[in-house]
């Protein structure tokens, strides 16, 4: 959804189904800045990203999904957030992102004090 020559929401949804991980993502990504370009201009703008995880499955958590092992997992949140504020940079095959990043607690009976995450991200691309 546009809100301006400079504005935007983008809602996103993303499915995961594997022997690592089972989830579905539900996200939606507010941008502000220069959002189109002509070909070999710049493109620039920070983003604000919230989303919400529903977990069925998380083998960094739960551990593998044939192992009988029960000592040593851990019971994961069935239902998670994250919100991520950052910059990207693009320009012609080049792309250049940094963010902070804020995760809740991802596992069941740890307070959330203890077990949410803050990190920060960078994501350099090159698309020929």
């Amino acid at each position: 959804w546009k809100f301006g020559s400079g504005i935007d929401l983008r809602p996103g949804m993303a499915l995961r189904a594997g022997n690592i991980f089972t989830d579905l993502m539900l996200d939606g990504t507010l941008r502000a800045g220069r959002l189109r370009a002509a070909p070999g201009d710049t493109v620039a703008y920070g983003f604000l990203r919230a989303g919400v995880r529903a977990v069925a499955y998380d083998a960094t958590l739960q551990g593998g999904l044939f192992s009988s092992d029960p000592g040593r997992t851990v019971r994961p949140r069935r239902a998670t957030g994250e919100i991520e504020a950052g910059l990207q940079w693009q320009r012609a095959s080049w792309a250049v992102r940094v963010s902070l990043v804020g995760r809740s607690n991802e596992i069941a009976g740890l307070p959330e004090s203890q077990g949410r995450e803050s990190f920060f991200r960078l994501s350099i691309s090159y698309s020929p």
